[in-house]
């Protein structure tokens, strides 16, 4: 099984010398952990948000993430993120993920019931400063689906 996404949204992309592309919204969903979307904006990624739109409606037990610049040379380098919250159904469900402690790992939040929804939500709530850039990053978004972890496709790529 596997997912295909028809949109994918953030509200703002850190862009790095004119580069769109280095820091693009799909980076969080390509399958490599060392690259990342990071969130512009002027308060390190403070209420940025990173929206997917699926072509089909899916029932996700559980969401894995990888909060954060996943590289350890370069981990506290950049902003992280402290609290994140997931929304479904439009809004109508919403779900704040316990704090993330300040290391790097994968990070698993299980849905109560599981949760069907075609379109999904991430907005980063709180961060912590990076040493030397404060924007927040998240490096791999993917879903599990009867107990597999599923990949995110894209048609095309857009920043």
């Amino acid at each position: 099984m596997q997912g295909r996404a028809l949109r994918l949204y953030a509200s703002d992309t850190l862009v790095e010398g004119g580069a769109h592309e280095r820091y693009a919204a799909y980076r969080a969903f390509d399958g490599k952990p060392a690259t990342c979307w990071i969130a512009g904006g002027s308060r390190g990624g403070v209420g940025e948000k990173l929206t997917l739109t699926l072509n089909r409606p899916i029932t996700a037990e559980a969401v894995k993430l990888m909060p954060d610049f996943y590289d350890e040379d370069n981990y506290f380098t950049y902003g992280r993120i402290r609290l994140l919250k997931i929304s479904i159904d439009s809004g109508r469900r919403k779900f704040t993920l316990p704090a993330f402690a300040d290391e790097m790992k994968v990070r698993r939040f299980d849905f109560p019931t599981g949760a069907a929804f075609e379109a999904i939500e991430f907005t980063i709530e709180d961060v912590v400063e990076g040493g030397d850039f404060d924007n927040a990053c998240l490096s791999e978004v993917s879903f599990v689906v009867e107990g597999e972890q599923i990949p995110i496709s894209f048609a095309a790529v857009m920043p």
